[in-house]
């Protein structure tokens, strides 16, 4: 999708916010917070199981405990706007919104943030006890 700016969206940045992002994995893999029958909730599972995590998957957390879905907004001049929304282990649902960073193509400039940014949420998201160390509530 390329980078398409309106009266309503005038600098053409997506309106897609983190919460409806992280509201629609919650309808995927949440059954007390979901309207969704069983059996949507099972094909969008599904579905998931066949996309391969690799922004969220770029740090030190294995791509198999991830579940990602990607979304761009394409723009050559001021750089591509890339979102990533993923549950690990079935538990914790983690939202990226990068916004005009350099081409995705490159594999540069975004896998590098998102890698940054995934390796100091790494210890928030292992199984466990939390500690000083790993107590990301603050």
């Amino acid at each position: 999708m390329l980078r398409h700016a309106s009266g309503f969206n005038p600098d053409g940045s997506n309106i897609t916010c983190p919460d409806d992002m992280v509201t629609v994995m919650r309808h995927i893999y949440d059954d007390a917070f979901s309207g969704l029958t069983l059996g949507e909730r099972s094909l969008c599972r599904q579905v998931m199981e066949k996309i391969r995590a690799s922004y969220l998957a770029a740090g030190p957390i294995d791509a198999g405990r991830i579940r990602e879905k990607r979304g761009y907004i394409r723009d050559p001049e001021t750089g591509d706007d890339i979102h990533a929304v993923g549950i690990v282990d079935a538990r914790l649902i983690v939202c990226i919104m990068l916004n005009k960073v350099g081409l995705s193509e490159t594999g540069g400039e975004p896998a590098a943030a998102f890698r940054r940014i995934m390796t100091v949420l790494a210890p928030c998201l292992d199984p466990g006890p939390a500690s000083p160390e790993t107590d990301c509530a603050g």
